[in-house]
C-alpha cells in the first residue's frame, strides 16, 4: 500500500513538472523534478507488481476462506451481469 502511495505521488510530481516544461519553463529544478520522478516510477512500478504477486500467492496459500469468498462474490456478480444483459 505504501508503494502505491509513492507511485501516485510520483505521478503527481511528473504531471506538475510536465505541465511546467510544456509551458516553456526550463529551470534545472523542474528538469530534476521530472527526471527524479520518472526514475522513481521506473523502480517502484515493477517492484509493486512483484509485491502484489507475492501478496496474492500468500493469500492463496494461507487464506483459503478469503479466496472462497472472492469466488462466490465473483459468481454472484457474473450471474447479475448475465441477467441484466438478457433484459
Amino acid at each position: 500500500m505504501v508503494i502505491a502511495v509513492f507511485i501516485v505521488a510520483a505521478l503527481v510530481v511528473v504531471a506538475s513538472a510536465a505541465y511546467h516544461l510544456l509551458k516553456g519553463r526550463k529551470d534545472p529544478a523542474i528538469k530534476k523534478m521530472f527526471s527524479m520522478s520518472l526514475w522513481l516510477l521506473l523502480v517502484l512500478t515493477p517492484f509493486q507488481a512483484v509485491v502484489g504477486d507475492q501478496h496474492g500467492l500468500n493469500t492463496r496459500e494461507y487464506q483459503l476462506a478469503k479466496i472462497a469468498a472472492i469466488r462466490i462474490l465473483r459468481l454472484s456478480v457474473d450471474q447479475r451481469v448475465r441477467r441484466s444483459s438478457r433484459a
